[in-house]
C-alpha cells in the first residue's frame, strides 16, 4: 500500500509513520518547507519527503500515480497570538488543496484527524482555540461535502485525549502526571466534565485496521 502521510513529525504522526513502515506501506511524507526531518531520518533511515508549498504537490501526484491513502495528520493549534492566516492555510486551504488533487487523481481514501475541540459541546469552552477549531470544522465540512458527492471516500477520525510515550511534556496527561509526582498543587475544576482518554497505540491499531478495511 502507498500511503501519503502529513503531519510526520508529531506525536501522532511518528508513530503513524513507525506502524505503517512495520506493515511494509510505502509512505511518502508531505511536510512545511521549515521542518526539520533529522530525527525521523535518524530513526528510520531514508525518507521521501516533498514540501507542501509551490507545485511540489503537483509533482508528487504525477510522480506517484498509484496511491492509495492520504492520511492527513498535520494541524496548527494557533496558539501564542498565532496568525489567522497561517492556521487556516494549515488546517484548510491546505488540506482543501490536497483534497482536490486527491479526487483529480483517484485516490481511493482520505483519512482526516479531526479533534474533540469540534464536538458541540466544546464549542463554548475553548474560546481561545477558536481559529483552531474553527479551521478543522471547516475541513471536515469540505471532506463530507466531497464524500457525499461520491468524488472521494472520507473518512473523519474525531481524536479525544490522547497519551502514551513520547508525547510532549506540556500536554494535558503528561503535565498533570508529572506535577503529581512532584508534589505540586495543581488547580483544578470540580471534575463534573467528561473526557474520552485514549491510549496512542490502540489508536493506531484502530486507524490501520480502518484503512485496511477500506482500501479492500
Amino acid at each position: 500500500m502507498k500511503i501519503i502521510l502529513t503531519g510526520a513529525t508529531g506525536f501522532l504522526g511518528t508513530q503513524l509513520l513507525e506502524y505503517f513502515f512495520e506493515k511494509n506501506y510505502q509512505v511518502v511524507i508531505i511536510k512545511r518547507r521549515s521542518t526539520n526531518l533529522k530525527p525521523l531520518v535518524e530513526r528510520f533511515g531514508k525518507l521521501e519527503a516533498w514540501d507542501n508549498e509551490g507545485d511540489e504537490l503537483n509533482d508528487l501526484f504525477r510522480i506517484h500515480p498509484d496511491l492509495d491513502t492520504i492520511v492527513h495528520a498535520a494541524t496548527d493549534y494557533g496558539r501564542d497570538s498565532a496568525s489567522p492566516t497561517k492556521t487556516f492555510w494549515a488546517n484548510e486551504a491546505f488540506p482543501v488543496k490536497l483534497l482536490d488533487l486527491a479526487i483529480q487523481h483517484k485516490v481511493k481514501l482520505f483519512v482526516n484527524m479531526d479533534t474533540f475541540f469540534n464536538t458541540q459541546l466544546r464549542k463554548t469552552e475553548y474560546d481561545y482555540l477558536g481559529a483552531y477549531t474553527l479551521s478543522k470544522r471547516h475541513f471536515q465540512e469540505w471532506g463530507k461535502h466531497c464524500s457525499d458527492a461520491g468524488r472521494i471516500r472520507f473518512v473523519n477520525l474525531r481524536l479525544f485525549h490522547l497519551y502514551g510515550s513520547g508525547d510532549a511534556h506540556d500536554k494535558f496527561v503528561s503535565s498533570i502526571v508529572k506535577r503529581c509526582l512532584a508534589g505540586e498543587e495543581i488547580d483544578l475544576t470540580d471534575g463534573e466534565q467528561k473526557r474520552d482518554f485514549i491510549g496512542l497505540c490502540l489508536k493506531i491499531s484502530l486507524m490501520l485496521e480502518a484503512v485496511n478495511h477500506l482500501n479492500h
